[in-house]
């Protein structure tokens, strides 16, 4: 593992190189400086060959996909106070999975509903899931609402896609 620090100026650089974590490899670059009377912090995290299993276990998060991710986070707000920190800040983050199994679904079942086009509910079953190939993720996040931009799963035969904003006052703890 590798890391610096500079600080100079009123601006301060974070950087952190090739920590093994989650089985996989880690960097990271935050920078903090001094706008007028304000607060920027800007951030980029990126991660390769992450266990998702044991990335999520060890967030106390009940497992849901079984791969490994590469993935890419940045970060920043501009703030005038602690508080505002966490209100003001935006993320985008895209997660690249290749091969790996989507754990409590069976995707098949949920395409065969949709082609009925009734509506139903999305019930989690510990005795399903689906293999797919890859599956890529995009998604912003923002005054409290995560969008996904982008979520593709390339399954054996055909592909799904989905879409859509999603409320913090929706998520809820696994």
């Amino acid at each position: 593992m590798a890391a610096a620090i500079q600080i100079r100026d009123g601006h301060g650089i974070f950087d952190l190189g090739h920590a093994h974590v989650f089985d996989g490899s880690l960097q990271s670059n935050i920078q903090i400086a001094q706008v007028g009377h304000k607060m920027c912090i800007e951030g980029q995290i990126s991660g390769t060959s992450i266990d998702t299993k044991v990335a999520l276990e060890a967030l106390k998060i009940i497992p849901f996909v079984q791969s490994k991710v590469d993935f890419t986070m940045t970060v920043q707000t501009l703030a005038s106070s602690w508080s505002e920190i966490f209100k003001k800040m935006q993320e985008e983050v895209a997660l690249n999975m290749s091969s790996g199994r989507l754990l409590g679904y069976d995707v098949s079942k949920l395409h065969a509903l949709l082609l009925k086009n009734e509506q139903f509910h999305l019930v989690n079953d510990n005795t399903l899931s689906t293999t797919f190939e890859r599956w890529d993720i995009q998604t912003k996040f923002s005054d409290n609402i995560m969008t996904v931009v982008q979520s593709l799963m390339c399954v054996a035969d055909w592909n799904v896609s989905l879409w859509g904003a999603i409320s913090s006052a929706n998520i809820q703890d696994w």
